[in-house]
Formats: C-alpha cells, sequence, structure tokens
C-alpha cells in the first residue's frame, strides 16, 4: 500500500453513493455486460462465417485476411473491456459485502503493485469462450469465491482508482489512517489472506498479522517472480518476521502455471510450522479429472490445496464441482477417437486375419492370379499346335510348379531377357521372397483334401529330410475348381523337396525338388545345373538366328514349338516358357508360339505380359480363335468385362459351331446387361 489519496478522489460504490446513484451504476454495469456478451457472440460469428460469405479476389486474400483478424481481435478486445469495466461498476463494497453476510471478514492484503497481476482474467485468449459459458473472472475473483467459505474477502482499495478491481470488496482510507484501519480489519478478521510482495507496506502488513493471529489463520500467497536476487531478498525479509523458518518456496521461478500468477500457498500450525504447497503441480487424478475440466481449472487447484487449511479452520470441505459439459464434450470426442482406433484395430486384424486364412485356402491371387482356364488346354484335338490336350494320369494331381518373380517384371524383358530368366527353372530359388506354386488337379473331386509337405533335404538347422510345414488345400476353394495355390517364404538356403498327398495315400502324389540359394551365389545356368525336374529333358541352348539352315531335330523353330508344348503338357510352365521364345526368335512370325507363349506366362501369374503376347498373336493372325477366346479370359478375371465381351464375340464369330467359344460370349454378354 503506502499510495497518498490525493492522487485522485475514487469513486467508490457504497454507503458513501447516494442510493439513487448507485441504482444507476449498476443498471449501467449490467447494460455494458451485456453489450459485451452481444460482442463476444458477434465476434465468433463474424470469425467463424465471415470468410464464407464473401468473396474475394485471389489477390487480394492476404490484405483480406489481415483485415478480418484485425476486426475480430478488436471486437474482442472492447467487448472484453465492455465486460470488465460493466462488472467493476456492479462490484459490492465492503458496506453492502458485510451487509449481505455478517460472519467475521477474511482480510486480503497485498502490495497495490500487485494489482495487475491478480486483475487478469484466468481464461486468456480463450475469453470468448468463457463468457458464452459465463465462466470470465479474475484471479482475485478466483480466490474470492473460494474464500468466501471462510467469510466475505474484503481489502483497502487502491487510492485513485476509478473503479475497484474485481475480487474482493473494497474500502477506501487515507494515507494517515490506513495503518489503523488495517490493524482494526486485521483484529476483525476471521482469517488474513496475504499476497507475498516487496513494498514497505506490504511487511508492515506482514509483521503486525504475525504479531496478532493465530498462527492457523495467517494464509500467504507466494506469486511467480521471474529476478533470482529479488526472490532471496524476499524470502530473508519474510523468514526475519516469521518465529520459525519458512519451508522452501517450490517453483516460484517458474514462468507457466494454472493459477495466474500464483505458484504457492503457506500455511502455519499452531506453532508457526510452515507448510508450503506447489501450485505448479498436477492436482488432479483420473477420478477428480472431471472436476478440472473447462474453465475450472486454476478454482479446483486452490480448492484442493486449501483443503488442509479448511480442516484447521474447522469449515467444511467440499470437492470441486463436476463440470458436466466439457466432461461430456471431451468424452464424446476421446469416445470417437477411441471408437475409430478400434475399428482401425478391428480392420486390420480382421484383414490380416483373412489375409492368412487365404492363404491357407491356397488364395495367393495377389501374386499370382493367372487367369486362362486350364480347361482351354482342352479347347483342340491334341494333334494340333493351337491348343494344349493334357493327358490323363492315374493320379489326382496332374501336375505342379513353382516359380518366384523375377526382380524384373518379366513383361519388361526382352526376348533374350525373358529366355535366360526362363532357363533358371523353378530349382533355384532366392531366400525371403514368395515362392508360388501351382497345381492342376485330375478329375477334381469337390472338397477332396490336399496336403502340401514342404521337405527340408539338405538344409543347415534341419534334420536331413524333415517336414518343416504341412499346409492343407480343399478341391474346389479356388475359382478355377481344377487349381491349387500355394504360396511360401523360405529364408534358409539349402535344398528341398515339395510333396503333394491326396485323400489318405501314404506316398506322395507329386513332389517337386528346388534349391534356395544364398544372396551372394549366382545360380548356375540351366546347362551346368546337375538335377532336373522329375521327367524334365534337358534344355536345349538357344540357337543363333543367323541364315544357318534348321531343321525339327536340330532346333529349329518348330521344334522349340513342339518341345515347348511337350513340356507345357506336363506341366513345366518355365521351361516350355524357354521353347516358345527359342521358337519366336527364329520365326517371329508365328502367332501359335507367341499365343501359347501367353497360356504360359499367364498361367504362371505374370497378366500384363500375357495379354501382351496374345495381341502380338491377333496382330498376326486377327482370325486366331482361340487367341481371341483365351485373351477375353485373361481380361475378364481381372475385371475388364467389356473388353472380355469383344474377344468372345469375335472368337464366336470365327467358330460359330464351338459351343466353347459361343457360351463364353453369351454368358459375357448376360452378365454386362
Amino acid at each position: 500500500m503506502g499510495i497518498p489519496a490525493n492522487e485522485g478522489s475514487p469513486v467508490s460504490p457504497g454507503s458513501s453513493t447516494p442510493p439513487d446513484l448507485r441504482q444507476k451504476q449498476i443498471g449501467t454495469g449490467r447494460r455494458l455486460k451485456k453489450s459485451a456478451i452481444e460482442g463476444f457472440v458477434i465476434g465468433i460469428i463474424f470469425f467463424n462465417l465471415f470468410p464464407y460469405l464473401v468473396r474475394v479476389p485471389a489477390s487480394y486474400v492476404i490484405v483480406f485476411n489481415i483485415i478480418w483478424f484485425a476486426i475480430v481481435i478488436g471486437v474482442y478486445v472492447g467487448a472484453t473491456k465492455l465486460l470488465l469495466r460493466g462488472k467493476k461498476m456492479m462490484s459490492a463494497s465492503v458496506e453492502e459485502a458485510l451487509k449481505a453476510d455478517p460472519r467475521r471478514p477474511v482480510l486480503y492484503l497485498r502490495s497495490f503493485l500487485d494489482d495487475h497481476a491478480a486483475s487478469k482474467l484466468l481464461s486468456g485468449i480463450q475469453t470468448p469462450w468463457a463468457v458464452i459459458f459465463g465462466e470470465v473472472e479474475t484471479e482475485e475473483e478466483m480466490l474470492a469465491k473460494i474464500l468466501s467459505d471462510f467469510g466475505p474477502l474484503i481489502c483497502i482499495g487502491k487510492p485513485g482508482e476509478e473503479y475497484p478491481e474485481l475480487g474482493a470488496s473494497r474500502m477506501y482510507v487515507s494515507q494517515e489512517e490506513w495503518h489503523e484501519k488495517v490493524n482494526g480489519l486485521i483484529a476483525q478478521a476471521s482469517m488474513v489472506v496475504l499476497r507475498l510482495g516487496q513494498t514497505e507496506g506490504f511487511w508492515w502488513e506482514l509483521e503486525h498479522s504475525i504479531q496478532q493471529l493465530n498462527p492457523r489463520a495467517l494464509l500467504v500467497f507466494v506469486p511467480y517472480i521471474s529476478d533470482k536476487t529479488v526472490r532471496d531478498k524476499i524470502r530473508q525479509r519474510a523468514e526475519s518476521l516469521c518465529p520459525k523458518p519458512l519451508p522452501a518456496f517450490t517453483a516460484w521461478d517458474k514462468k507457466s502455471g494454472t493459477v495466474g500468477s500464483l505458484r504457492g500457498i503457506i500455511f502455519f500450525d499452531r506453532d508457526w510450522t510452515g507448510h508450503y504447497v506447489d501450485l505448479t503441480r498436477r492436482a488432479w487424478t483420473w477420478r477428480t479429472l472431471p472436476r478440472f475440466l473447462g474453465f475450472a481449472k486454476a478454482r479446483a487447484t486452490v480448492r484442493y490445496a486449501l483443503r488442509p487449511v479448511y480442516q484447521q479452520a474447522g469449515v467444511s470441505w467440499k470437492e470441486p464441482p463436476i463440470r458436466w459439459l466439457p466432461t461430456i464434450y471431451i468424452g464424446s470426442v476421446a469416445g470417437i477417437l477411441a471408437l475409430g482406433i478400434l475399428a482401425l484395430l478391428l480392420f486390420s486384424g480382421l484383414h490380416l486375419l483373412q489375409d492368412r486364412l487365404h492363404r491357407h485356402r491356397d488364395d495367393a491371387r495377389n501374386v499370382i492370379d493367372p487367369t486362362v482356364d486350364p480347361k482351354n488346354f482342352h479347347s483342340t484335338p491334341a494333334n494340333k499346335t493351337n491348343g494344349f490336350e493334357v493327358p490323363l494320369q492315374s493320379s489326382a494331381i496332374k501336375s505342379v510348379n513353382c516359380v518366384q518373380q523375377p526382380t524384373k517384371f518379366v513383361g519388361d524383358m526382352t526376348p533374350a531377357e525373358l529366355l535366360q530368366f526362363s532357363q533358371g527353372f523353378t530349382d533355384n530359388f532366392t531366400p525371403g521372397r514368395d515362392i508360388n506354386c501351382i497345381a492342376f488337379v485330375d478329375k477334381p473331386v469337390a472338397n477332396q483334401k490336399v496336403e502340401w509337405r514342404w521337405i527340408a533335404e539338405n538344409v543347415k538347422g534341419f534334420s536331413p529330410n524333415q517336414t518343416v510345414l504341412k499346409q492343407d488345400s480343399t478341391v474346389g476353394s479356388e475359382a478355377e475348381p481344377d487349381t491349387l495355390r500355394k504360396t511360401i517364404t523360405i529364408t534358409p538356403p539349402g535344398s528341398y523337396r515339395l510333396e503333394l498327398y491326396t485323400g489318405n495315400a501314404n506316398a506322395p502324389t507329386k513332389s517337386l525338388h528346388f534349391t534356395v540359394r544364398p544372396l551372394s551365389e549366382t545360380p548356375p545356368s540351366r546347362e551346368n545345373a546337375n538335377t532336373y525336374l522329375p521327367g524334365e529333358p534337358k534344355p536345349v541352348k538357344p540357337r543363333n538366328t543367323d541364315n544357318t539352315r534348321a531343321d525339327a531335330s536340330n532346333g529349329s523353330a518348330t521344334a522349340h514349338f513342339n518341345r515347348g508344348v511337350t513340356l507345357q503338357n506336363q506341366g513345366q510352365l518355365r521351361a516350355a516358357v524357354a521353347e516358345y521364345v527359342a521358337s519366336i526368335a527364329i520365326d517371329p512370325s508365328n502367332a501359335k508360339a507367341h499365343g501359347n507363349l501367353a497360356v504360359a506366362l499367364d498361367a504362371m501369374g505374370n497378366n500384363a505380359a500375357a495379354v501382351a503376347e496374345y495381341r502380338t498373336a491377333l496382330q498376326l493372325n486377327p482370325n486366331y480363335s482361340l487367341a481371341h477366346y483365351n485373351l477375353g479370359l485373361s481380361l475378364g478375371r481381372h475385371g475388364h468385362r467389356t473388353q472380355a465381351l469383344v474377344q468372345y464375340r469375335a472368337a464366336c464369330s470365327l467358330e460359330p459351331s464351338n459351343e466353347l467359344y459361343c457360351s463364353a460370349f453369351r454368358a459375357a454378354q448376360s452378365g454386362s446387361q
């Protein structure tokens, strides 16, 4: 305090103000509050809607945004000032407060220099929303509401102020009489609350409070002070006046806090033993969190911190009320987010489960999706070279073949690269990449079980011929009823064997040997390999495409083509690809070689390369009905129904008597309608 009264004549509302003038003052304050609330509402609406209601040329967008934002800020600042002014005009004087509450008052003592910090709004930049929810209050207002449990909060007003600050009810005294007035108020008060300061007037008030009060009736709030030298001086001065050393003031140098400018509270026992409560520490638990939501965090923090003071004073302490509106809002948002995360996890889990189930059901369509129906192997007589007819065998599994996708897409390979790739064959795989196997079933029986056994013949860490994995397939579970698929990834290098068992057979129906080679090894060329697939003839080296005369016995285009047909009938697709490529290298105009190469590539899962070969065959021979039909199958299985219909129509028009072609055309035509 200690500020002379002759700095101005304060207009202090109370009994010293005529009743009619006081009523006018209160009415003006109410109108100002109403105008302020309307201003905040207009500001919120203007902030959110105005940019969508006004069309601004692109060249003026930045200028418009600056002006728009400045207007909104101006409205908010003006509305805040109106609100505070209206509330100040309605503030009760000490006389009015004591008349409304006859209990012994709580005296609030502080340095007038600290009124500026204590009069700031706790809601800060969120003030517009705080106004909407009716929770606009300053730091001193918050203290007045909490301390009202002990009695009405009163204090000496700063001489010369136009309107009293919000919070404690104020009385105004002259410089000459404030000592006597404060001493009298200390003697009358049920509790004295001091805000730690550094003026001589404050130290006088603290000294006289310690001399006159019961220790339990003294409460000291510790504010934020940035200067360490000032903090040390204040502490030394305070300890010199207290009967016992004060506790450590923690966190009073923290810039940010949850209770405005306050950082701690000091209360005393009967023997002047001091206790310090840190207001910057988290006061809430998960159980009490709903009481801290919204704009009530500061109020709830101080109320929980003052709980021992309530107990000392014998005043009933009540928990802060639950903030239902923000609790419901935050709970709803958190619930929606939790449900979204849960749905995402469930979707991911179901996707993984579905993927695993698909793998167990031989669905490897993401890697291999041959779209050529194996039935087209029977589409032409065996003695014709424009089709395939797989000879029936006594076993249930007609053939099995495994491939591994190259690092370069087959459709992008040159004929020479494709030939080199195809000669790698199925017994040289790279570790850690998917190996895709396809088996063709002879005379499929629905729901018949087929067991795939992956056997380590010579692999480090496994016994010789140890079965490392068993998988089951069900005939008829695939889109093609006579086709089964499996995908496996093998990391340990070594020699392996795949065996397929049907029904209750004790011996494998089909078997396939392959090798997984270390990454450091280069797979040997097929000519130098020591092992070949069962029943597989040694491949013939590619012939030079010079003018040397060739015949069917020494590797001519026809010989390569015929060998390709034989190998494809045996299910040795990659070997067949090598022969077709060799045939095409000698005779690029052979449409049937391109068509058969497309069928083999399609069966190996290289749809794009297969479609390209089909189209090449049709460019060479537009009347190639089987190529039209196979291309229609390939396109239809990959969703290109309109294009497939065109190919089926062409095949049927070329051979109207071929029921296979025409039935496919009719089915596609009805499906497109």
